[in-house]
């Protein structure tokens, strides 16, 4: 069962419209609500009957009251191109079938498939047509290829879907009057054959049990009415009104002519006709046995707009010796109350594509070919994802409510956080406060610490440079003065002696550098030492020391013995030039003599002076 119960099975014919509306009952059976018939305008009637359907089809929506939603349709098998192709038997490679089937149909189909709509239908001569069922590799099976321009297909579509309407289905009218025959239990034991006699063109379709061959004549209606034209000389208007007021097809041999001399002239035209219409017939009969290996037909049944010319069932008897009705499809349909049954009776040979449509919608039918354009199918993809879509729309909106309500719950509890964090931040800060302002009592009271024990240190420094200058003094050398300096004295001595002339002496050198008793003079420089007691001393770097040393005859200098001790020394920097400089040195002849001596040496670290 369909989605919907309620369907408009429309009929896309070559020279009238018909819609019916039909709704599957809860029983499972089909129920005429209502239906329309119409034709085109005589300004259509040998146009394009694409144009004659655009006008009628709106008009006919303006003047019924069609509920259904759903559209199933059905076209005119002369706008399609029907072909029933054998295949090879499986042997056992069902995965090659499809590609099997779409190469039969590129060398059946006449034109390009890129500008086609195509389907097709596989069939078994076992009699089962489902698709569900499985193929035995020894089953000889059939395809049935039905292919509609891709171009016809899309005006009819926008036609329809531009009134709303959604396009369940599109088929052509002779495979819905298949399915509408074997409901209604046609070639269920025998061939039987369907005649659809239309207005452009008709449509035979053979019914043996499973079996469907169909094809399309062009002759027709329309044929006739235009001999009846080219007869009279008429316009194709005025010859149609000629059909339906005097047509029927003459018998033939020993009947008497009606008194109508215009009636007799047509009825013999019509059978001209007819006999036209029945080679064709008798052609496909031969083709359908000969080249499909089907049964003789034992049964015709006619239907369609033009089958109701007089004397047509009696025409086709004669011709094919056999059996010859009008196909009834209204046993599996049941008629509305609100559908007029008198009027339903004189265009109840138009129903068979209808009901065949109608019965597609409400049961599964044994053919289920149907043919969509890219268009629709591009929308039945998009009809069947709406719900995908919807739902995941819904879903988007449930994930932005859950996302938005977390992250207001989120925020409220980080308010509630800030507020406790805040509380203990002003507890915590407070402290903070009291700890930085124990934290600078406690730097100031190790600032004066430092200070105190720095004085504490410096007190035993100077002892301790004295003690290490009478540890790296040798025994014949002992100093009487001592002073300190700093960098701002040498930098003073050191301008001094650039200042000095060649040739000049300094006047302390003169003064300091007097001979002793016969002694020489050995000092090359000297400072006045009270401009250092005079200047005040912020860093002591230097120690200048004055004294007097005993030189033994043949022993080492004692000045010697004082640099290799000064290279041994943790306070002193050294022996060498930079550290250690030896200003003067005055002394006397003989073996054993005393000298005076100043000496300048250079602390490791230098002395602050608080």
């Amino acid at each position: 069962m369909a989605k919907e119960n309620t369907i408009l099975a429309i009929d896309v014919g070559g020279s009238s419209l018909k819609m019916a509306e039909f709704t599957a009952g809860a029983s499972g059976a089909l129920v005429l609500d209502c239906y329309a018939v119409q034709e085109y305008d005589e300004s259509y009637a040998q146009g394009d009957f694409l144009d004659g359907f655009a006008v009628t089809y709106r008009k006919m929506m303006q003047g019924n009251t069609f509920s259904a939603k759903s559209v199933r349709i059905s076209i005119s098998g002369q706008a399609a191109f029907s072909r029933l192709s054998k295949l090879p038997p499986l042997a056992g490679q069902r995965e090659q079938l499809a590609k099997i089937i779409e190469f039969e149909a590129r060398q059946t189909v006449p034109y390009p498939m890129d500008e086609v709509a195509w389907a097709y239908q596989l069939i078994r001569h076992a009699g089962s047509t489902s698709d569900e069922e499985e193929l035995d590799s020894s089953d000889e099976l059939e395809a049935l290829y039905v292919a509609v321009k891709a171009d016809l297909l899309s005006i009819v579509t926008d036609v329809v879907q531009d009134s709303g309407k959604e396009i369940l289905s599109i088929e052509i009218a002779p495979t819905a009057i298949f399915n509408a025959a074997k409901a209604n239990q046609l070639g269920e034991s025998s061939c039987d054959m369907i005649l659809d006699i239309g207005g452009r063109s008709s449509s035979l379709v053979f019914v043996e049990r499973g079996r469907i061959f169909v094809r399309s004549i062009p002759i027709a209606g329309d044929a006739l009415t235009q001999q009846i034209a080219k007869e009279f000389n008429i316009s194709f208007a005025d010859a149609e009104e000629l059909k339906r007021r005097h047509c029927f097809i003459a018998l033939g041999g020993a009947y008497e002519d009606p008194d109508s001399e215009v009636a007799a002239t047509i009825s013999k035209v019509a059978r001209n006709v007819m006999t036209r219409l029945h080679g064709e017939v008798s052609r496909s009969i031969n083709l359908w046995r000969s080249q499909y290996s089907g049964s003789k037909p034992e049964r015709m049944f006619l239907c369609g707009g033009s089958s109701i010319i007089p004397y047509t069932p009696h025409f086709f008897c004669e011709k094919l010796r056999v059996p010859v009705e009008y196909l009834n499809v209204f046993p599996v349909v049941q008629i509305g109350d609100g559908v007029d049954r008198e009027a339903l009776k004189n265009v109840a040979q138009l129903f068979p594509p209808l009901i065949g449509i109608g019965l597609r919608h409400a049961f599964n039918c044994p053919v289920q070919i149907s043919l969509m354009s890219k268009s629709i199918k591009q929308d039945e993809i998009l009809r069947r994802r709406k719900p995908f879509f919807y739902a995941s729309a819904v879903s988007a909106i449930i994930c932005m409510g859950l996302l938005l309500f977390g992250l207001q719950k989120r925020t409220e509890y980080d308010e509630r956080l800030v507020e406790q964090s805040q509380g203990k931040y002003n507890a915590t800060k407070a402290q903070a406060d009291k700890v930085r302002t124990a934290k600078s009592a406690l730097d100031g009271a190790l600032s004066d610490y430092a200070t105190a024990l720095k004085y504490i240190d410096a007190r035993d420094r100077w002892s301790g440079i004295i003690m290490e200058l009478e540890r790296v003094m040798p025994d014949t050398m002992w100093f009487t003065y001592i002073e300190p300096y700093g960098a701002e004295l040498e930098s003073e001595l050191k301008r001094q002696n650039n200042m000095m002339m060649p040739g000049m002496m300094n006047p302390d050198m003169m003064m300091m550098g007097m001979p002793m008793a016969g002694g020489k003079l050995k000092a090359v420089s000297n400072l006045n030492l009270a401009q250092s007691r005079v200047k005040p001393i912020d860093s002591v770097e230097w120690i200048v020391v004055e004294g007097h040393s005993l030189v033994l005859s043949g022993g080492v200098p004692p000045e010697t013995v004082l640099q290799e001790n000064l290279g041994k020394s943790e306070i002193f920097a050294g022996g060498d030039s930079e550290s250690f400089v030896y200003e003067y040195s005055q002394g006397t002849d003989g073996d054993m003599n005393i000298t005076s001596f100043r000496i300048r040496l250079r602390l490791k670290e230098a002395v602050e002076q608080q």
